[in-house]
């Protein structure tokens, strides 16, 4: 009995890999020789550990493609995501850049990546540390979920969320949408941690900002929820510039710095400051505790 299990399941194995089912197997030597053959086909591609050497050009053909390390070490010198790929990598650390362009969506799970423009495209992360510089802009959407990005973000017309990170750098949003929980953004000295340009829709939870001289700096913008945020200037917390709408929903503001804002209704500042002390939202991850310094509110 146990003999007749055993054939047939090395009989279905052996079906599976015939009708292109299943995992495959790749190496550097071969990886391209696979991506041929797996085209027009949802495949799963295991990668040994070494250096991939060239960019991978990954378009509409390879739509269900899933990339996965096979042990670490997996290595890819770049790669450009072209209209219609729909893929994921797990677990590679990508080298080079990482190009999306219009009808793109590539999703990232763990891993690492350098340098990171989404051009019109969808790039999800999850548990991904992205080392250079991110560039979202033409409508593009990004989703960081866990992990760290190490550069800052800017993004221009497109849409980002922010869950569960830790980011080094300023995040800057120009005509754009932005909702962040749970997050830390540190600034660049004096440079906003958050630097908001005609943004609309952005919604912070539990989000803290520190190491700049400015936490948040908005332009005709609009931060329609607070729910939790904490931030750390040498200068000013919050320094808005156009109108503010009194009826937004602002709550759990913690804020130490010499002032505390400028340009902002004095009850929507001093509203969401005295919430806090109530709230109970959750901290960002390894964010400490600062007491709240009721400075100059000019």
């Amino acid at each position: 009995l146990i003999a007749a299990i055993a054939l047939s399941l090395g009989v279905s194995a052996w079906w599976l890999l015939m009708r292109g089912e299943g995992p495959r197997a790749a190496t550097p030597a071969t990886l391209a020789e696979v991506l041929r053959g797996s085209a027009g086909q949802a495949v799963e591609i295991r990668l040994a550990p070494g250096i991939y050497g060239a960019v991978l050009r990954l378009g509409a053909a390879a739509t269900g493609l899933d990339l996965r390390a096979a042990g670490p070490g997996v290595m890819l010198t770049g790669v450009t995501a072209e209209p219609g790929l729909r893929a994921t990598l797990t677990g590679i650390e990508l080298r080079g850049p990482l190009t999306l362009g219009p009808g793109v969506q590539l999703e990232l799970r763990g891993g690492s990546a350098h340098a990171v423009l989404v051009d019109g495209g969808r790039l999800t992360c999850a548990n991904t540390e992205i080392t250079g510089p991110i560039m979202v802009n033409h409508q593009g959407v990004l989703i960081l979920r866990g992990g760290r990005a190490g550069a800052g973000i800017r993004g221009e017309d497109s849409t980002i969320e922010l869950h569960d990170c830790r980011i080094t750098g300023a995040v800057q949003i120009t005509r754009g949408a932005l909702s962040a929980s749970t997050t830390i953004i540190s600034g660049n000295g004096e440079i906003p941690a958050l630097a908001l340009d005609r943004a609309s829709g952005v919604k912070l939870h539990a989000v803290t900002l520190d190491s700049s001289a400015v936490g948040v700096a908005a332009d005709a913008s609009a931060i329609t929820a607070i729910d939790g945020l904490t931030i750390s200037a040498s200068r000013v917390g919050i320094a808005w510039t156009g109108p503010a709408d009194p009826t937004w929903e602002w709550r759990g503001l913690r804020v130490t710095a010499p002032t505390v804002a400028s340009g902002l209704p004095a009850a929507l500042v001093a509203a969401a400051s005295a919430s806090a002390a109530s709230s109970t939202v959750a901290s960002p991850p390894a964010a400490s505790s600062q007491a709240t310094t009721h400075a100059n509110q000019k």
